[in-house]
């Protein structure tokens, strides 16, 4: 599975740490001037973009589907509520149809994408980004 971009943004960041601590005290003095001028032209995010240059990354992550890496998705995990006698510990097994039903219903569409079970009761399916700000507000209501 390719890791999410909290993954991948935490990789990068701890490899620009090591590199960091990699420089000798003696190598550091000489960009300490210019250091210090870039943090007082512009403040703390000048160490953020640096770490980011460091660690590899120089661009916004794209976001991606984390079943199969498409572009422009958003992997959402339904949890089974306890209602209707289906619960996180799998009691009352949920169907991928039934989770597509609850799902086309909340966004009032015809048709989604595959379904994946967890063995946690849980279901992963992809949608775009507005479809899941849609079912994270109806969750909520």
């Amino acid at each position: 599975d390719a890791p999410g971009p909290l993954a991948r943004v935490r990789a990068a960041a701890l490899a620009a740490t090591l590199r960091v601590s990699s420089v000798s005290d003696e190598a550091a003095l000489l960009f300490e001037k210019d250091a210090n001028d870039l943090l007082e032209l512009h403040g703390p995010l000048v160490l953020a973009r640096a770490l980011a240059a460091l660690g590899g990354l120089t661009e916004p992550l794209t976001l991606r589907s984390l079943l199969d890496g498409r572009e422009g998705v958003r992997t959402v995990c339904a949890h089974p509520q306890e209602s209707g006698g289906v619960t996180a510990e799998g009691e009352g097994e949920v169907t991928p149809s039934e989770v597509a039903i609850a799902v086309r219903e909340a966004l009032g569409i015809k048709k989604i994408g595959r379904v994946s079970l967890c063995t946690d009761g849980c279901a992963l399916l992809d949608v775009s980004t507005s479809q899941a700000q849609q079912l994270v507000l109806a969750s909520l209501s």
